[in-house]
């Protein structure tokens, strides 16, 4: 029953919206996940060959996509299933429970590693079981946040969409403690010295001091690719602002993708991403999805 109101639903969304979908727009994901989330098992099949357990209280947008569609934020699926193959590593910056992170785990298999981080207790321990109902050994979980040093920070919660947790100093929400580590520092207690294929950041926000904390292998030319969420209203809520996240970006001089917007705008590179953000820093559904690569 849930699943032909849900292909209902999908008709007639294609019908006054045509190339919609839940991952971009939030608004109507939220409401149909809300609505889905009384009936939905916790465990959703994926096109892409592997199962999701997602908790049943959790009405991000992710949950209407998977019942949709069977994947969530299309096009950056495809980027990453483009760009990994057998053997390599990538890291996952914000991981939820674990779609990108079992995506790129299934990609690279056995042989490659998938380092995910995300500091939500409950997101955590859903990542940590989706990588045991699975069987993906490469798929390495760890309960804390990416940031530019180590500290025991509040975590921001949003009751309505647990995908909207947030190390942004949002003091009106409730917020628990975490603890945060640079990549730099946790990179070179692995001992891994592998390539760094992709590095997936997806963290509310906090984009800007991620990247700075991974600078020393990132200038060690040991990751060859970025793809990562900007949300200019965050960015200008309470942290560093759009202008100085992009500005790092642009110094890294890599080249640049633009996967998805939010709103369908057309920009094609970050001064675009830059020029609309400044104009329209009040808009909370604008976003982008943008993919950086290392240069030769």
């Amino acid at each position: 029953m849930l699943s032909a109101l849900l292909r209902l639903a999908k008709r007639l969304l294609a019908r006054v919206a045509p190339g919609w979908h839940p991952s971009r727009n939030p608004l109507v994901g939220h409401v149909l996940s809300a609505w889905a989330s009384h009936r939905r098992p916790e465990v959703l099949t994926t096109k892409h060959g592997f199962d999701l357990y997602v908790p049943a209280e959790d009405r991000s947008p992710i949950v209407v996509s998977l019942l949709l569609e069977g994947e969530y934020e299309p096009e950056e699926t495809r980027a990453m299933q483009s760009l990994l193959r057998p053997g390599d590593v990538a890291i996952d910056v914000g991981a939820n429970v674990g779609y990108m992170s079992c995506l790129m785990a299934r990609r690279v298999g056995e042989a490659g590693a998938i380092y995910a981080f995300e500091p939500e207790p409950c997101h955590a321990a859903a990542l940590r079981r989706n990588a045991a109902l699975n069987g993906m050994p490469q798929l390495r979980c760890y309960q804390l946040a990416l940031s530019d040093k180590g500290e025991q920070v509040p975590l921001y919660l949003n009751p309505d969409n647990p995908g909207d947790h947030t190390l942004v100093a949002l003091e009106e929400r409730d917020s628990i403690d975490i603890e945060t580590l640079s990549f730099d520092s946790f990179w070179k207690r692995t001992g891994d010295s592998r390539p760094i294929r992709l590095v997936k950041i997806d963290v509310q926000g906090h984009e800007l001091a991620v990247i700075r904390g991974m600078q020393r292998t990132l200038t060690e030319q040991q990751i060859e690719s970025l793809l990562i969420e900007i949300w200019p209203y965050r960015l200008e809520e309470g942290g560093p602002s759009c202008d100085h996240l992009m500005q790092a970006l642009m110094d890294l001089t890599w080249t640049c993708r633009i996967l998805s917007c939010t709103e369908g705008i057309e920009v094609h590179n970050l001064e675009d991403i830059r020029r609309v953000a400044a104009e329209r820093s009040s808009d909370r559904h604008l976003s982008f999805n943008v993919l950086l690569q290392r240069r030769g």
